[in-house]
């Protein structure tokens, strides 16, 4: 005598094994360092820019966004690992 298997059943699990794997594939993802949150209108992560640079550049994003509530980040970054 062999057993059946409900066909909801079947479903169910395939379903559960799916966002288990899913799951464990992002595991990976969260284990990234992130930089500390940027404050201003640079982040020099590369450290490229000179500080009269970054002065100009803050000066320069603040004064933008009084004038008209727009914001632009400049970001340098040394090494993307292929993001």
């Amino acid at each position: 005598m062999t057993k059946t298997v409900h066909p909801v059943l079947k479903k169910t699990g395939a379903v559960l094994l799916t966002v288990l794997v899913l799951v464990l594939m992002a595991v990976p993802a969260f284990a990234v360092a992130l930089p500390d949150a940027p404050t201003g209108y640079v982040y020099d992560g590369a450290n490229v820019l000179s500080p009269s640079t970054e002065s100009y550049i803050e000066r320069t994003g603040s004064a933008l966004a009084e004038a008209c509530g727009a914001e632009v980040v400049v970001a340098t970054v040394d090494f993307t690992d292929g993001e």
